[in-house]
């Protein structure tokens, strides 16, 4: 850490890549550092550094050379950031100790919760894990022999994965689900961190110890402590069969000659000499009752056993039923190690899944809901536009040409926004990006649109004296959608006594948008469900941008910042 911040370092050799990711970290409350780089990142590596951002592609030494320098002398986490995306450039970005992989063009905010993702769980504090032949320390290290054996804080996650559910079976798929939490990137990764973790563990794959990995489905478990695999259910039952057979064999015996002395011994006490042919008559009947009772006793203890063996089914059964009733909470305990603990294991992972996507339909249909909701406010401000200029223009009489024409090209302007919204829904909300050669002149159109919204009902302050020029990469429609949102909610919510400010700075690389006004004593929040405010957020945070709001009893504040590039000369 540095100054009680996490700290990253940036490499990258593009400019502008390492701007705008600056700005989106130290945007977060993250200290910086850059490097051109991969020789300046390994120079700039140091203890204080939390997480390490490479580029793949850059001048003197590229980004899989210097990850694995770096990791020689320090175990922060590494991410790569690169264009490059085939299978085998991730799997050469995890083989040198990296624990993310991000391709090029990325979501500024999958970049920002990767980041924090990853150093929530680098720096979270580690339960020991002990175990006869893997011992945990507290940091990311196991023992092996006495020697401590350092791991990256993602071959830990893996290993203390595998460690702390040992009857447990992992697909690929579900170790990279229980690790990142997302979908994997391809079993070739996965297996690069399995590889490096059998290595510095002197795990021999073809005769594991500690890590093995199961034929046929390829699934990944801990080694059992005994050096055994997993049981087989038909040599359990053979056992307990065999087990049964030999005590009945002994209880046969036993009986036999029991009952055989006890024969003798009441014939000798009474002085009764029975024939030969009644002797084997008595033995014959004595050895019948015997393997009857034997017979018997096989059986109900046979079947005793297996029913305690069985009774796991029940329960499995049990499992099967709360999943086919979507009681997904319900998991079935893990008894032995055999087949029906595999399967326990497998319903439990369809029930862990399909809760999995329960939640993200739920999810989904949120942001479905929270989608037609922003659009249905951004919605309502053009159309108030259209229907109130309509009204008007339906109640008086005598215009001039020069005034139909500005009313029919604000509605018609306002019907073409509208449109482009409906549209977009159709399309997915896709963005359209164009260029922005010229930022002030832009804003001040926009500042324009908004005084003349409001200047009949409040009286406006525009300040753009630091607004020099710049350039900037701006869906229109979005820039637009923020204005009307300022708009609308300084006519909800603002006390028309007092005048509305709007100012815009541009600072090295930000364009700081200011909005303030004084609330109305009658409104008593703003925005029940802050549906305005809420898009104005979505729309700049997909920009990298950030907005800060602050509201007190009688000033409501709302900032918003934005990236923008200098105005190129000439």
């Amino acid at each position: 850490m540095k100054n009680g911040k996490y700290c990253i370092l940036i490499a990258d050799d593009e400019k502008e890549i390492r701007d705008i990711l600056r700005l989106l970290l130290t945007g977060e409350g993250y200290a910086v550092l850059t490097a051109e780089d991969g020789r300046e990142a390994i120079t700039e590596a140091a203890a204080e550094v939390d997480l390490y951002i490479l580029d793949v592609n850059m001048p003197e030494v590229s980004g899989f050379p210097a990850a694995a320098e770096i990791r020689k002398h320090f175990d922060a986490p590494i991410v790569f950031l690169t264009a490059y995306s085939t299978e085998s450039d991730k799997v050469m970005g995890f083989s040198v100790g990296a624990d993310d992989y991000i391709v090029k063009p990325f979501s500024n905010m999958e970049l920002l919760m990767r980041v924090k993702a990853i150093l929530r769980r680098s720096s979270g504090a580690k339960v020991p894990v002990v175990t006869e032949k893997i011992p945990f320390a507290d940091s990311r290290s196991v023992s092996r022999q006495g020697e401590m054996i350092p791991l990256t804080y993602t071959e830990f996650q893996i290993l203390e994965l595998l460690v702390t559910h040992k009857k447990k079976i992992y697909s690929l798929e579900n170790i990279y689900q229980s690790i990142w939490g997302e979908d994997a990137v391809g079993d070739s990764a996965i297996m690069v961190h399995i590889k490096n973790i059998r290595k510095k563990l002197g795990d021999d794959s073809r005769n594991p110890k500690y890590i093995s990995r199961r034929r046929g489905d390829g699934g990944i478990m801990l080694t059992n402590e005994n050096g055994r695999k997993t049981k087989r259910l038909s040599r359990e039952i053979l056992g307990l069969l065999l087990i049964t057979a030999v005590i009945a064999l002994f209880f046969w015996g036993f009986l036999y000659l029991t009952a055989n002395s006890i024969s003798e011994t009441y014939f000798t006490e009474r002085n009764l000499q029975p024939s030969e042919g009644q002797w084997l008559t008595l033995r014959a009947w004595i050895r019948s009752v015997s393997l009857l009772s034997t017979v018997i006793l096989f059986l109900v203890l046979f079947l005793f056993l297996l029913g305690q063996k069985l009774a796991y089914l029940r329960e499995i059964i049990q499992g099967v039923d709360a999943l086919r009733t979507h009681r997904l909470e319900d998991t079935i305990p893990l008894r032995e190690a055999n087949e029906l603990t595999e399967l326990a294991e497998h319903i439990n992972f369809l029930s862990e899944t399909e809760r999995r996507l329960r939640q993200q339909e739920m999810a989904l249909q949120a942001e479905r809901e929270r989608m037609i909701r922003d659009l249905s406010h951004d919605i309502r401000t053009p159309l108030t536009a259209i229907l109130s200029y309509s009204d008007y223009m339906s109640r008086k009489d005598g215009y001039t040409d020069a005034e139909l024409r500005e009313y029919f090209s604000l509605v018609r302007k306002k019907a073409a926004q509208m449109k482009d919204m409906t549209d977009r829904l159709l399309e997915g909300s896709k963005r359209n990006v164009e260029p922005v050669e010229n930022g002030r002149l832009l804003m001040e159109q926009l500042a324009g649109e908004w005084e003349e919204i409001l200047e009949d009902s409040f009286s406006c302050e525009i300040s753009m004296e630091n607004c020099t020029d710049f350039r900037a990469e701006w869906d229109m429609q979005e820039i637009l959608r923020i204005f009307d949102n300022l708009s609308s909610n300084v006519e909800k919510y603002a006390d028309s006594g007092h005048p509305v400010l709007l100012q815009m700075d541009r600072g090295v690389d930000t364009l700081r948008i200011l909005q303030k006004n004084t609330v109305r004593q009658t409104a008593q929040k703003i925005e029940s469900n802050q549906i305005g405010l809420e898009s104005i957020r979505r729309i700049t945070a997909g920009y990298g941008g950030a907005v800060t709001v602050s509201l007190d009893e009688k000033q409501f504040q709302i900032e918003i910042t934005l990236p923008v590039a200098k105005k190129c000369k000439g």
